[in-house]
């Protein structure tokens, strides 16, 4: 969660006068914890599939040598772009 949405939901819950107010308070807070939990996982997931690129790779240097591996690399860097 950046900072910016972490003072707004701390302020939102320190100003709560009413029971109404402190539940809006609590479900943007939660939306906000939700929403945090969502792109953390995202982050994990992208990390994951970038660890087995760089095995695949390995793998294939390993096995079929450096120059295979180098060809398999400038083709997923020419596919992405």
């Amino acid at each position: 969660m950046d900072e910016v949405t972490r003072d707004m939901v701390k302020a939102q819950l320190k100003s709560a006068k009413t029971p109404e107010a402190l539940n809006d308070a609590m479900v943007s807070a939660m939306i906000a914890v939700v929403d945090c939990q969502c792109k953390t996982g995202m982050r994990v997931k992208r990390q994951g599939l970038i660890l087995c690129g760089v095995g695949l790779l390995l793998l294939v240097a390993l096995l079929c040598g450096s120059e295979s591996a180098a060809k398999l690399l400038c083709f997923w860097r020419s596919g992405a772009s």
